[in-house]
């Protein structure tokens, strides 16, 4: 049972990281369109994505539809319009603090909108903070 103890289960977490483990990942195509009035695009890891009708995934501005978690790592930020290949968490555990969904931090209810999806966006602390 690894590292059951009891009646709760201890794990060690590195503070900072988005991915808390049993992350399921595939690759998807990402289209970012041009921001309106000289916005400056920020696309980061943790940012919610959901499937556009094209079935290419685009930035969530709310929790209808699939929802996934972008955890490329790799090219993010991403500060330009385009379509891209990124990898994207379909399911697994991460660390709500690092999940955005158009920007802010994700609720309660946007939190349980992404456990339908198989995404559990828990807290995490650190008993040295």
């Amino acid at each position: 049972m690894g590292e059951i103890n009891g009646i709760y289960e201890t794990k060690k977490h590195t503070l900072g990281t988005l991915l808390f483990g049993n992350n399921e990942f595939r690759t998807e195509k990402l289209v970012v369109a041009a921001a309106s009035g000289g916005a400056t695009i920020n696309i980061t890891d943790g940012t919610v994505l959901t499937r556009g009708v094209d079935g290419t995934l685009k930035v969530a501005t709310d929790t209808t539809g699939a929802l996934f978690v972008l955890a490329d790592e790799i090219i993010t930020p991403i500060t330009a319009a385009g379509t891209y290949a990124v990898r994207v968490v379909e399911s697994g555990r991460v660390d709500r603090r690092k999940v955005f969904l158009n920007g802010t931090a994700v609720s309660d209810a946007q939190v349980d909108a992404l456990r339908n999806y198989g995404i559990l966006a828990e807290d995490a602390y650190s008993v040295n903070e």
